[in-house]
């Protein structure tokens, strides 16, 4: 293919993707799949080296993947964890020729921030509209799909897209700051106010490690990236120990009397899961066996009482583990073990040696890149499962945009 038409196809491309991106994740998440499938696709035809480009991270996830190839031997369903290891692996291939394009062939950056922008203020427009009203919005779409009544105070339905908004803004912020163009540079603002506004504690607390990661990049540039990945990685190595001794229901009510009824049954979840993870410390269970450990399916009721006259004021009952552990490093040394545990820390170490090479004159490369790692890990560790498709190919397509605003800088 010729290169002036290749680089216009991969210039429109990433364009619709990004407007696209942002819009799918308020009001069809699961589509975020489509999106990333659609960006490797354009670099399968763009590229003429299908080779990845990050080397030691491509070496890396790919002796995670083969690991997790390996505890499937031991999963309890097999045949669920083998495709839903396919559609990772699918996803993972997809995701390093999705960067490679933008590494070597980097498309023309302005359009693609301009459509990042625009799909970024919709979804800000979207949010603003359904916590402003009640969760209007949210009661139409359901009604759409033919469910049932909106149930009084529940959440927003938008919050999924609010906490990929959250983590894709870091990006969005540095190419309006880059390009110079006050529209991106307005919409991020936005979607940062939106967000800080909604009901979203996920959304809200990923904003939060993001904003810190980003001053702390821009105020010690030569070793924020080391703090931010002592950070990382003392989470990933103590979260087991500490999830087994966490406080929950009903002794949480009493330490944390604060937190929302849903939040003392995350604690419940994550408490299991640490027990779960002592009792297979090295292999694990098994790739993607979170939704089928023994005991998992037991229901707790969790209620909370006023103090004084022990009337109850609500309650929630659940499974005490869930399809996941709405943490994705309790999941990772759950199902993967030990060996899981090293990998996501070479990736983490991958990601964070690329920041740090960033130092100067780029700080607000950096800055970019460790808010964006800390918000991505914010809402890892409080929310989904790690392996659902939406989610994963969020974080990929996260990453896509990280090296393009990256790149931008740089040439720039």
């Amino acid at each position: 293919m010729p290169w002036p038409i290749a680089k216009s196809l991969q210039t429109l491309g990433l364009s619709v993707a990004a407007v696209a991106v942002p819009v799918l994740a308020i009001f069809a998440p699961y589509g975020l799949v489509s999106a990333e499938v659609c960006i490797g696709l354009v670099a399968i035809v763009v590229l003429r080296d299908l080779r990845p480009c990050q080397r030691d991270a491509t070496i890396v996830l790919a002796l995670a993947l083969a690991w997790a190839v390996t505890t499937l031997m031991w999963t309890p369903d097999f045949q669920t964890a083998a495709n839903s290891l396919a559609r990772v692996t699918a996803l993972s291939i997809l995701g390093l020729l999705a960067l490679r394009l933008v590494d070597e062939a980097p498309p023309h950056p302005e359009p693609v921030a301009i459509c990042l922008a625009g799909g970024c203020l919709v979804a800000a427009i979207a949010l603003a509209g359904d916590y402003t009203t009640d969760n209007a919005l949210s009661s139409a779409l359901l009604h759409l799909k033919g469910s049932q009544d909106y149930a009084y105070a529940a959440k927003s339905q938008l919050n999924r897209g609010a906490t990929v908004a959250a983590i894709l803004v870091w990006p969005l912020l540095h190419l309006g700051v880059s390009l110079r163009r006050p529209f991106i540079f307005c919409a991020a603002i936005a979607l940062i106010g939106v967000i800080s506004i909604g009901d979203s504690m996920a959304a809200r607390m990923a904003l939060i490690a993001g904003i810190g990661a980003g001053i702390l990049a821009i105020a010690a540039p030569a070793w924020s990236a080391r703090v931010v990945g002592a950070a990382a990685l003392a989470l990933v190595v103590l979260s087991p120990m500490v999830a087994e001794r966490l406080p929950h229901p009903p002794d949480s009510f009493d330490l944390l009397p604060s937190l929302p009824l849903s939040s003392h049954h995350r604690l419940a979840i994550w408490q299991f899961a640490g027990s779960a993870i002592g009792e297979r410390p090295w292999e694990g269970w098994g790739f993607d066996s979170s939704r089928v450990l023994p005991g998992g399916d037991e229901q707790v009721r969790i209620e909370h009482h006023f103090p004084d006259s022990g009337w109850m004021d609500s309650f929630i009952s659940g499974p005490r583990m869930p399809l996941h552990p709405h943490n994705g490093v309790l999941q990772i040394w759950l199902e993967l073990g030990i060996p899981g545990a090293i990998f996501a820390s070479l990736v983490l170490i991958a990601i964070l040696r690329g920041a740090a090479r960033t130092v100067s004159p780029h700080h607000r490369v950096q800055a970019m890149i460790l808010a964006t790692l800390s918000a991505s890990l914010t809402v890892v560790c409080v929310s989904y499962g790690l392996w659902q498709n939406w989610w994963y190919a969020s974080l990929w397509i996260a990453a896509i945009f990280v090296r393009l605003s990256a790149r931008t800088a740089q040439e720039g």
